[in-house]
């Protein structure tokens, strides 16, 4: 029989809600014995699952748009046929008990009172129980109506059953954990280590106080590889509810499928090395792989099927139906290859932040730095590289980074902390037994087909170095117990397959912490995602590099940019942020939402000393270099709490709030390059020897005002009529695995502080799992502020409950507030609002979308897709020193309206357009006056087909793009309206306009199309370019005279304008070799006033009848082949040309106001200031602590305020009690004095 595993700690995911009619005392005694009677189960024995809860659409809406989208903490984006299940939760909430004792009390002395010699007829008064009641009404009353956060009173209120959506791990079990030798009682050790004096303070803001931490994302995880190296063909992992043995799960699988035809019913192993070739005889269309490790013996919940390749379409889709709708199975998706890219290092005269920033001002970064930036995904999840080997004896001592000196970590061990007793994994390419560095090599083990386990390529050693070396160049935790998982092969390759197996292994051993030194962009591969949550919910520890794709924005790696995971950047030598570090925001949540601030937290990854893979040292740069210097700091911290109650402090939620709330901020860097800040070990020393449960926000406020560390959020003031500015806030719970958010946030505006001007509307996870959730806050302006100039204040204040971990009985509660600040100005005029379309962006994971140009080989695939503030950064930066204000439409077109904006700007847009976007858009342009820019990119089947597909060696698979650079035949039918078409060749070249000084404006023209048809009287400019078509199709290289690039249109007298250009890498910054900003200016000053630039009008040709292609081109034809549709939010799953319904527009509903009467004194994210019931927070260490207040230490000493709406209800209240009570003595003296009467 199967059980099922619950987290360490025993607050794993709480069993279903009890029946109705239970009070709410016996739910929380039953989950308190339940959660007892869990830690010690078989240690091999997985539990069954709770079956999912029904939950409301509202719910789920909320989950999915974390963000608007769901943001890192709302994960979304689950794969079509990971279906989301749900996880329940029990009501924790502890009624008061007192009331029913109280009225047993009354009715005993009731009857006990009536006495023989009274009167029979004389009525008596049960005074004291009346009395007791009365004024435990008052003064329940009067406590409901001053306590400053009154969640609503519906049932959600307690902790009821909730789904998880994509963000849980649906139905999932996870390992138990039993204490660990010589763990005792879970209650905090008497004595915490004295605090150490900090010699880097964290650094303050210009208004003196402590700057907010920041942490947390959209998209979903990522994880495999790129689509060129991803899915194994015909391989697929099959996903159990439960855990079972792996012939077990063999049967359930054979049963499954006994109907099918062809079906196998044996169980063949397959060689890893022969890429599961089946052998040529074999007429089996299946089979279950058998996978030898060291796991092989354990449960496992997933199988890992083989198809073969005679096995036809159909019998595939039949057979994984079939399994799809088995009530045991969870979910059905691909195994994925995993290559590391080739080693791409980094070089040690690494350009500094300014240098970069001046090659983009002028339109151009060397080759050597953009292949350097854009290379590392080219073999998607891959372990994180860093630079040439550097042997410490040849290189200068000086330039290299010795971390345990650096981070002061010889004041720790001076204490007798050393990572004693704490288990830490390295997953990576395995390390020698006998190698001199290490003390503690508890385990090692080999996941891959190679029969080794030690390092041929020297990563992984470099990497326990940085974590446990005890010599040479030590490391941060010389006495952990190091256990070494060989995942990657000396070829650089593994599967997912591999890792699952790996990562239960991992608990089964009772790992606390881990490192993974690897990531790629596909957030989309769930067996790893949700696994990834299942190790978390378990207590352990992750910590992974954020990536190697700096300095472009929106590249963050999986599993790093996941809410429960750790995210490392890096620092460079000076301390900066180092330019190769990748930077945030994460992409779970787009289109619809914003994402999460990462990576958490920054530190050294630049030339920092560590061990060789035999002896000695070396230094390395990277992501994947700083990953394993936090992995050490939180192996050592973990060793400074007594055993005895150790993982019952520390846990995933409470060592990232111990991090982050310690950082010092890094001068001159936002939010979305460093996070939170920089590594303070001994910071976070001092704060985590103090530490108690409590939850916190992640930032612990919003000041939108401060720049540069608030950007982009404070480049850009708000104002009445523009979308709602969205920030996905993190919420960590480190009270327990599961928590819930009680009742719904609450919005203060701060009166005098311009609070009335400001609307709040809230998007949240009401269910924390694991560790962490999202609180996604939607700032909008009011109608009031058309005319208002200055800032806006107020607090949203919230509840998080966590069930108590035994021996509490009393449910755990944290009441948070996140202060905000915003700037508002009165709205701009038309013609400076520019409306950009994220609505149309497809991107990967975990379609194959190619680059914008065709010549860059190397990486054929767009990983990263596009944002305003990701790759058109430059630009959006551009256009705000320009005066103008951009805002992110996330919705159709039928869901703005078009006479606030003066242009919607469409750039390089890959989907499809619902019939009603284009009947709107035809409205809004020709009698609404709204001007639209079109920048296209190439588009054609014959080379998407023929030259551009690719055939994966490793795979034994084609890849063939879902559309080109841009989806052209979709444009076409949004602008056949106008009498615009584009083209299917593609072309290359310059464009040269004259500037008012010596040089002329140039921009590259790269793998653009072509402008076929214009109406009359529109304007064309026409250039010299070199056909890439040709050239690619049939290795012809000439030039076109008179192709059309760009066309402007006045569609009327009051009608709006067109501007239409083929090609749009000049303004994205991922791999531009030159911006063309300057034509960004022309195009916009003749759309905002009609009148056209002279230099540029010395280009253009007007044609009077229109305008039609003199060169042999045709119109774009969708490709075959393609499988937009499963991507696509427009189209209909089973069709390329079937549209699915237009979706409603997305509106939330504003919060209620509890207006505040006195701004506070200042803005200070480290004071509570809801009501001012909270005071000052006494600081613990020598980091700023996240804005909360436990129930057990409010500050009595603060005044409160009470609001006008109460004051007569509370008063009648106190009148009626003081006059029963009144009445009552009156009685009770009367009737004393009858029975004094009656005994004379």
């Amino acid at each position: 029989m199967s059980r099922r595993p619950v987290a360490r700690d025993g607050t794993g995911p709480p069993a279903a809600a009890s029946a109705a009619g239970q009070t709410q005392r016996s739910e929380v005694d039953s989950l308190a014995k339940q959660r007892q009677s869990s830690r010690n189960p078989p240690p091999t024995q997985p539990q069954p699952q709770p079956q999912p809860q029904p939950q409301s659409q509202d719910h789920l809406r909320r989950r999915r748009h974390g963000g608007g989208g769901g943001g890192g903490g709302g994960r979304t984006g689950s794969s079509e046929h990971d279906a989301p299940d749900s996880l329940t939760a029990s009501s924790v909430a502890s009624a008061p008990q007192h009331t029913r004792t109280q009225r047993g009390k009354a009715s005993k002395m009731s009857s006990s009172g009536t006495q023989a010699t009274q009167p029979a007829q004389h009525w008596q008064l049960p005074w004291l129980p009346f009395l007791t009641i009365i004024a435990a009404t008052g003064l329940l009353l009067i406590l409901v109506a001053v306590v400053p956060s009154s969640p609503s009173s519906r049932a959600s209120d307690s902790l009821s059953p909730l789904s998880l959506s994509h963000q849980v791990m649906p139905n999932s079990t996870v390992e138990q954990r039993t204490p660990l030798d010589g763990e005792q009682s879970p209650k905090m050790a008497d004595s915490q280590p004295d605090a150490i004096q900090d010699p880097n303070p964290p650094r303050t803001t210009p208004s003196g106080t402590a700057a907010p931490d920041t942490s947390e994302r959209r998209r979903t995880g990522r994880s495999g590889s790129d689509p060129a190296a991803t899915a194994v063909d015909g391989a697929f992992i099959v996903r159990f509810k439960v855990y079972s043995q792996h012939d077990v799960l063999v049967r359930i699988v054979q049963l499954a499928l006994a109907t099918l035809e062809n079906a196998s019913d044996v169980t063949v192993p397959i060689d890893r090395s022969a890429e599961f070739a089946f052998s040529p005889s074999s007429d089996l269309w299946w089979s279950v792989v058998h996978r030898e490790n060291p796991a092989s013996h354990l449960p496992t919940d997933f199988a890992l099927l083989q198809f073969r390749n005679v096995a036809t379409c159909s019998f595939r889709q039949a057979a994984l139906a079939a399994l799809r709708q088995h009530a045991t199975v969870r979910s059905v998706s691909p195994e994925r290859r995993l290559t590391r890219a080739p080693l791409h290092f980094i070089d040690h005269e690494m350009p500094t932040e300014s240098q970069i920033h001046e090659g983009r001002r002028h339109g151009r970064l060397p080759k050597e730095l953009n292949e350097s930036y854009n290379s590392s995904f080219a073999a998607g999840r891959h372990m994180l590289a860093g630079v040439p080997v550097i042997p410490m004896a040849a290189g200068p001592h000086a330039q290299h980074v010795q971390v345990a000196s650096v981070l002061h970590a010889e004041q720790i061990w001076a204490r007798g902390f050393t990572g004693n007793g704490v288990r830490t994994a390295v997953f990576d390419t395995g390390l020698a037994k006998s190698h001199p560095h290490f003390k503690n090599i508890a385990d090692r083990t080999d996941w891959t087909n190679e029969s080794t386990m030690d390092d041929a390529l020297g990563h992984g050693s470099f990497v326990a170095g940085v974590i446990a070396s005890s010599r040479e160049c030590p490391g941060l935790a010389p006495d952990a117990d190091l256990y070494i998982f060989r995942v990657f092969t000396n070829q650089q390759v593994s599967y997912t397959s591999w890792f699952l197996d790996a990562f239960n292994y991992a608990i089964h051993k009772k790992i606390n912490i881990l490192n993974l030194s690897i990531g790629g962009p596909d957030f989309l591969d769930m067996p790893f995602v949700e696994k990834v949550w299942e190790l978390s919910a378990n207590g352990i520890i992750m910590v992974s590099a954020i990536g190697n794709d700096g300095p472009l924005y929106g590249t963050l790696n999986n599993p790093a940019d996941q809410s429960d995971v750790i995210g490392v950047g890096g620092l460079d030598i000076s301390g900066h942020v180092a330019s190769f570090s990748s930077r945030g925001m994460t992409t779970w949540e787009l289109p619809h939402g914003y994402g999460r601030v990462k990576p958490d937290i920054v530190t050294h990854g630049h030339m920092v000393a560590s061990s060789h893979k035999e002896t000695g040292c070396k230094t390395l740069s990277g992501t994947s270099v700083a990953s394993p210097v936090v992995a050490g700091a939180v192996t050592l911290l973990s060793s400074i709490i007594d055993p005895a109650s150790r993982w019952n402090v520390v846990n995933p939620a409470s060592m990232k709030q111990a991090l982050i709330e310690s950082a010092n901020v890094v001068p001159d860097a936002n939010i979305f390059e460093q996070g939170y800040g920089s590594l303070n070990l001994l910071g976070a020393f001092n704060l985590l020897a103090q530490y108690t449960p409590r939850a916190s926000l992640a930032p612990p406020a919003l000041d939108l005002t401060e720049c540069p560390r608030m950007w982009p959020f404070c480049a850009q003031p708000m104002y009445f009529g523009a979308m709602p500015v969205i920030f996905n806030v993190t919420i960590l719970n480190g009270m327990g695995v599961s928590g819930q958010v009680l009742g719904s946030p609450s919005w203060h505006p701060t009166l005098e502080a311009g609070g009335n001007h400001l609307d709040v509307a809230f998007t949240y996870s009401e269910l924390l799992w694991p560790w962490s959730g999202f609180l996604a806050v939607h700032l909008t302006a009011r109608a009031s502020a058309v005319d208002f100039t200055g800032t806006a204040e107020g607090t949203v204040s919230l509840t998080v409950v966590s069930p108590p971990v035994p021996p509490e009985v009393a449910t755990r509660v944290t009441r948070l507030t996140l202060p905000i600040k915003v700037n508002i100005v009165p709205p701009p005029p038309r013609k400076m609002r520019v409306m950009w379309d994220q609505y149309h962006n497809l991107r990967y994971p975990s379609g194959y979308f190619p680059r914008d140009n065709l010549k860059r080989k190397e990486d054929p695939l767009d990983w990263n897709g596009d944002h305003i503030h990701s790759n058109f950064r430059d630009m959006y930066m551009h256009l705000r020193s320009q005066g103008f204000f951009i805002e992110v439409l996330g919705q159709p077109f039928t869901c703005f309206d078009a006479r606030q904006y003066g242009t919607l700007l469409l750039v390089d847009p890959e989907e499809e357009y619902f019939a009603e976007e284009i009947a709107k858009l035809r409205t809004d342009v020709v009698e609404l006056g709204l001007s639209v820019i079109v920048v296209a990119d190439w588009y054609n089947a014959d080379v998407m087909r023929d030259k551009i597909k690719f055939f994966d060696e490793n795979t034994k698979r084609w890849w063939t793009p879902e559309t080109g650079g841009a989806n052209v035949p979709a444009l076409n039918n949004l602008l056949n309206g106008f009498g615009i078409a584009l083209g299917d060749k593609v072309f290359a070249g310059e464009v040269t306009v004259r500037s008012d000084g010596e040089n002329p404006f140039k921009a590259p023209y790269l793998s653009g199309t072509s402008i076929t048809n214009f109406p009359p009287k529109g304007l064309i400019s026409q250039l010299r370019l070199t056909d890439q078509t040709d050239e690619m199709l049939k290795g012809l290289s000439h030039v076109d005279d008179n192709v059309a690039v760009m066309g402007l249109l006045q569609t009327g007298r009051s009608g709006g304008r067109i501007v239409v250009y083929g090609d749009s890498n000049c303004l994205d910054s991922a791999h531009s070799e030159g911006f063309c900003f300057w034509l960004l200016d022309m195009w916009l000053e003749y759309t905002g006033t009609g009148l056209i630039d002279s230099r540029l009008m010395e280009s253009l040709t007007s044609f009077p009848d229109g305008y039609e292609s003199p060169l042999a081109t045709n119109s774009p034809q969708r490709l075959e082949t393609s499988r937009l549709q499963k991507y696509s939010k427009v189209l209909r799953r089973d069709s390329l040309t079937l549209q699915r319904p237009i979706p409603q527009c997305i509106t939330l509903s504003t919060a209620a106001r509890s207006p505040l009467r006195n701004a506070t004194e200042d803005f200070d994210p480290h004071v509570d200031v809801l009501a001012g019931t909270f005071g000052r927070l006494a600081p613990v260490g020598s980091g700023p602590k996240a804005n909360r207040d436990s129930v057990d230490s409010p500050d009595t000493g603060s005044e409160w305020t009470m609001p006008e709406s109460l004051q007569y209800p509370i008063l009648a209240v106190v009148a009626v009690t003081v006059a029963l009570g009144g009445f009552a003595l009156w009685s009770r003296t009367r009737h004393r004095q009858q029975r004094k009467l009656f005994k004379v």
